[in-house]
């Protein structure tokens, strides 16, 4: 999580509205109800706001993306951490552990895992109400209930209603499955016998806890203005009806394996297994409910984007590292008949599947790797720095040696993801610190203003043209204004000292034919930037 975290450009617009936000506070601003860009946003609770505020204040500092964006690298290593505990009592020690490693070097993990946004710290809570609920439900504990509470609660602060609703979907999708289709079958787990008031009352305390840490907020905004409503209605409606986001109810089907990187292809067959050889087992059960509950609700939804899929991480990584620990050791949860059976037929495939597919995998970082390696030697189209030379030519050789050495004595499962999930980790790192900055286009709207901003700091008015409005007043620290195209003299508009910078993706700034020359402009990859100064 941690390398290049405070170098990389802040460009997304979710990222620049929670850094907007929390900056507005500190500086002065309001915190009760959020500012962004000089207006009020209230279409998302403010909790994410004001722990960024809080780290913002604690490193002294309001342009720290470091501070930032640890907030989120702070859940993301709790999500890891709450998911191996998790796992541990379902699936066992060694499933829940490959598990948290398949999670941990998930691609979309890592990628949302660095930036100061609301998905990583709801996935965290969401997830956590959901393992709570397990304890309270199917354990038996009714401290359950009130953790789940808090994490119902505070998610909802986070990011509104997903919160509840995906925690509510397992918990009756589970109830449904297991009255309808299981409820003649022994337990792995002997649960004491409780009365329907344990559940009634168990219900009651967890809407009570997450209600009384949700209304104060939404009372305060109240009592001072009536467009939170507004602007909350608003938001249902365009995740339900009305969204820009639009896609396919099959959007999921290929996304969420895609966000996991190198262990999706795996997902399908984790899925298969699970349900027809583990189905019998609570833990197992709740994995695959939670799993397909909030898969359904996300594909209902009309609002549909890649960072969602996150939601659908922790069920996904522990049923495929319990896939991969089935393939090292037949774990028998459940002894019963019709498990029995199943388990005396299926030991092959699990191995087999395991086998070919970290084999394949081990292939392709085979493979990238030599082809690193021959566009460093090379120096096509860039210059590759060093360090990834050195690790392109690591993973060739551990490649090399894993594929060769599995002919004469095969290497377990458990072994092949510990290796695979340390390359992850370390060719991430270094293409964070080492490419990332120089692959993104919209570094140069960054070098542009980090170079003339003592000048766009001794500015009146700035006014901004372009879709990197929100990027330009976090990097000049400096409140920004609108204006006309260029073609419509944009440029005229402006007062003696103030500065104009006008952006542009994928096209060319097209100037005024009587408009001076920019006083500075930067291109790189697909982003033009150019400096006007009146």
């Amino acid at each position: 999580m941690l390398p290049g975290i405070n170098t990389r450009t802040a460009s997304r617009q979710q990222e620049l509205r929670v850094l907007l936000c929390a900056r507005d506070m500190v500086e002065g601003g309001d915190w009760v109800i959020p500012h962004f860009m000089g207006e009020e946003r209230l279409r998302k609770p403010p909790l994410m706001y004001w722990l960024v505020a809080g780290a913002f204040k604690l490193v002294g500092s309001t342009e720290s993306l470091g501070a930032a964006r640890g907030v989120s690298a702070l859940c993301a290593v709790a999500l890891v951490i709450s998911t191996f505990m998790f796992g541990r009592g379902i699936l066992g020690r060694k499933a829940a552990f490959l598990g948290a490693m398949v999670l941990a070097t998930s691609l979309g993990f890592l990628y949302h895992g660095r930036l100061a946004e609301t998905d990583l710290p709801q996935t965290l809570f969401c997830s956590l109400a959901v393992m709570f609920l397990y304890e309270a439900i199917v354990l038996r504990r009714f401290r359950g209930w009130i953790f789940a509470g808090l994490a119902v609660g505070l998610g909802f602060m986070i990011k509104g209603p997903a919160s509840v609703a995906m925690p509510m979907a397992a918990v009756l999708s589970y109830l449904l499955l297991t009255r309808l289709k299981f409820s003649s079958q022994a337990s792995a787990i002997q649960q004491p016998r409780k009365s329907a008031l344990y559940f009634l009352w168990g219900a009651l305390v967890t809407l009570l806890i997450a209600g009384l840490i949700a209304a104060p907020w939404y009372y305060a905004v109240a009592l001072r203005t009536a467009a939170t409503g507004d602007q909350a209605s608003d938001e249902i409606s365009r995740l339900l009806t009305e969204s820009a986001h639009r896609g396919s109810i099959f959007f999921y089907f290929y996304t969420l394996p895609a966000r996991m990187g190198v262990w999706g292809l795996a997902l399908p067959v984790a899925v298969y297994a699970a349900w027809k050889h583990l189905r019998h087992h609570c833990g197992a059960r709740w994995l695959l409910c939670w799993l397909a509950s909030s898969f359904a609700i996300l594909s209902l939804l009309s609002s549909k984007q890649n960072h969602y899929a996150l939601l659908l991480f922790v069920p996904a990584a522990l049923l495929i590292g319990w896939l991969f620990d089935r393939a090292v050791s037949r774990i028998n949860l459940e002894p019963t008949p019709e498990t029995d059976a199943e388990e005396r037929s299926l030991p092959s495939f699990y191995g087999r599947f395991a086998d070919g597919y970290l084999k394949f995998l081990f292939g392709v970082a085979g493979l990238i790797g030599l082809v690193g390696l021959i566009a460093w030697v090379g120096q096509i189209q860039m210059a590759w720095p060093w360090p990834m030379a050195i690790v392109c030519l690591l993973m060739l050789c551990l490649s090399f040696l894993v594929l060769r050495c599995s002919k004469s004595r095969p290497i377990t499962p458990s072994a092949s993801v510990m290796v695979l999930a340390s390359i992850i980790a370390l060719v991430g790192g270094l293409y964070q610190t080492c490419l990332e900055k120089s692959l993104e286009g919209d570094c140069v709207v960054e070098s542009l203003i980090m170079e003339h901003r003592a000048e766009i700091s001794r500015s009146p008015h700035i006014a901004i043209l372009g879709d990197h409005s929100a990027m330009v007043e976090w990097y000049a620290h400096h409140r920004s204004v609108k204006s006309f195209s260029l073609q419509k003299g944009a440029f005229k508009n402006l007062h003696p000292g103030d500065v104009l910078i006008a952006t542009a993706r994928k096209k060319h700034l097209q100037l005024n034919p009587n408009d001076p020359p920019p006083n500075a402009k930067r291109v790189h990859q697909d982003v033009e930037a150019a400096l006007y100064v009146r």
